[in-house]
């Protein structure tokens, strides 16, 4: 039986560059073949879309009623009765100093979310508050208008509790 040349391991000098090594993967995908950064972010938006799982809900900036769940420690008039709304005050109105939180439970979703409670204020003398527009939920609060006058509240989703 005739066998070939011998083939051996080429030796390497001292001034010879090591050989390159050879990517057997594309750029953009990791080493480990899992799963990319983008590619896993990609997927998991597409998850919440698909589930309609959304943490804040458009149901605040048009709701007018002092039953909605989220107004669950609301007092005062609701701005949007008054030409406000849950994101902004009335006009010739500021947001007040300070705030105050409590957790409400949203019966649809099973779940309780933060809600911010913010003061609309003025230097002048607070308009009326319209009929059916006046909350009377949860405990009195502070007067986070200091010394000007409180004219309406607004609730605002801050997260999960």
């Amino acid at each position: 039986m005739r066998r070939g040349p011998e083939r051996r391991a080429p030796t390497m000098t001292g001034s010879e560059p090591p050989p390159k090594a050879r990517v057997s993967h594309p750029a953009h995908t990791p080493p480990s073949g899992g799963p990319t950064r983008r590619s896993w972010l990609r997927r998991a938006l597409s998850a919440m879309f698909a589930t309609g799982i959304f943490l804040f809900d458009p149901e605040p900036a048009s709701a007018q009623s002092c039953s909605d769940w989220f107004r669950c420690n609301q007092r005062g008039c609701l701005c949007s009765c008054l030409g406000g709304s849950d994101s902004s005050c009335p006009p010739g109105t500021v947001s007040g100093t300070g705030s105050w939180y409590m957790c409400c439970y949203d019966p649809r979703r099973n779940r309780a979310f933060v809600v911010r409670y913010i003061d609309c204020c003025t230097t002048g003398s607070a308009p009326p508050c319209p009929t059916g527009c006046r909350c009377a939920n949860g405990r009195p609060q502070n007067n986070w208008c200091g010394t000007g006058s409180f004219v309406c509240t607004r609730a605002v989703l801050v997260g999960t509790c």
